[in-house]
């Protein structure tokens, strides 16, 4: 592999190159996951518990998980993507950051009402 590099001057500097830019890229991934751990611990603190929602047949007049569990067909579901440890708010910060189902978790942080509480 090295004579190849060495044989080729382009290719030896776009190595070079490449291996001088792995420390400043570094320092940029460490801040980026700083920012990211800081707005975890963030959406914890604010929505953790408060994407649950209920699910079933008989919706009608459902506001809390009480109200929810009283109909047995019902479910208290949590979303895919939501704030109740550190790990899934990471998950979900990754998600609003890189892919295009941003706007669902966007609708559902504005729905949530509180814990063990949804929106009619």
């Amino acid at each position: 592999m090295r004579r190849v590099i060495n044989r080729a001057p382009g290719l030896k500097l776009v190595v070079q190159t490449l291996l001088s830019s792995l420390q400043p890229i570094g320092n940029i991934v460490l801040i980026c996951c700083t920012f990211f751990i800081i707005f975890g611990i963030l959406g914890v603190q604010l929505f953790k518990g408060a994407f649950f929602y209920c699910d079933g047949p008989g919706l009608d007049g459902v506001e809390t998980k009480a109200d929810c569990l009283k109909d047995k067909r019902n479910q208290w579901v949590n979303r895919k993507y939501n704030f109740d440890n550190l790990g899934h708010a990471l998950m979900s910060l990754f998600v609003l950051s890189s892919k295009d189902g941003w706007v669902n978790i966007m609708y559902t942080g504005l729905d949530a009402v509180g814990v063990d509480r949804q929106v009619r």
